[in-house]
């Protein structure tokens, strides 16, 4: 959808962008988060070995709502402490 929605509005400048969050500790997640062995078992799938806090989005948040990524669109961008690299 990303792409797709990139290609059809970029004749009209907008850019189009994906932020793909993994676990993040909110009151979302709160199930997992609540579930001691649920917990760990997310903590352990990611390469970075922790669970994401919401201010772990915030860098990608800025940089796609400046200038300073006014070239970049159609991408999906995954915030998930390595999450889908890590493949065992």
């Amino acid at each position: 959808m990303t792409r797709s929605l990139a290609v059809s509005l970029g004749k009209y400048g907008i850019r189009v962008n994906n932020i793909g969050p993994g676990y993040i500790q909110t009151d979302m997640t709160g199930l997992s988060w609540n579930d001691l062995a649920l917990r760990e078992r997310r903590r352990q799938s990611t390469i970075l070995k922790r669970w994401g806090q919401p201010n772990d989005l915030a860098g990608v948040v800025v940089l796609l709502a400046s200038e300073a990524s006014g070239y970049i669109t159609g991408q999906d961008i995954y915030v998930d402490g390595g999450w889908l690299s890590n493949f065992d």
